[in-house]
């Protein structure tokens, strides 16, 4: 089955029902960073999540934001050259936290934009994607984005980081 085959129930407005909170599911969730060269991964590396939320609020209902939250283990990074870079400050900055409260949700459509903590500094981070499953108990999200370059920095941190992420979250 094609995940074109799910449907599910959607608003007068386009959103899902589906409202409530939901737990990140860790043996289902990839979050992978690349540098680019002419549009092809020159570079790779994978995180794992140690912990996420997301809340969808009934817009109907209540007048508030949806909130995204995932929290990656720096020192899970699967790849030599950007662990090298992020494991310098693992003892002091374990955590890499991509919060959001700027959630839209239109149809499957998603879009996040929030901010991730890093050791030196703040940076903010556009995810665009779309829901690929939902039911009452369920959510896979995939979505993807770039990190901007950072003004300072060691050199890694001075280029683009192409974002990728599939997350499932359960009730």
């Amino acid at each position: 089955m094609s995940d074109t085959e799910i449907l599910y129930a959607v608003s007068d407005t386009g959103e899902p029902r589906i409202p409530g909170g939901y737990v990140l599911r860790r043996a289902r969730c990839v979050v992978e960073l690349s540098l680019r060269c002419a549009r092809f991964p020159v570079l790779r590396g994978r995180f794992t999540a140690t912990e996420g939320r997301f809340t969808i609020i009934d817009t109907a209902v209540f007048d508030a934001d949806h909130e995204f939250v995932v929290v990656l283990d720096t020192a899970s990074l699967r790849s030599r050259f950007f662990a090298k870079e992020l494991t310098r400050h693992a003892a002091e900055f374990p955590d890499l936290v991509f919060s959001s409260r700027a959630v839209t949700l239109d149809g499957r459509a998603v879009e996040i934009s929030g901010r991730v903590d890093l050791p030196s500094t703040t940076r903010a981070l556009r995810l665009r994607g779309d829901l690929r499953y939902v039911d009452h108990e369920r959510i896979v999200l995939w979505a993807k984005g770039i990190l901007p370059p950072a003004r300072r920095g060691p050199w890694i941190a001075r280029r683009r980081i192409h974002v990728e992420t599939a997350i499932e979250f359960i009730r």
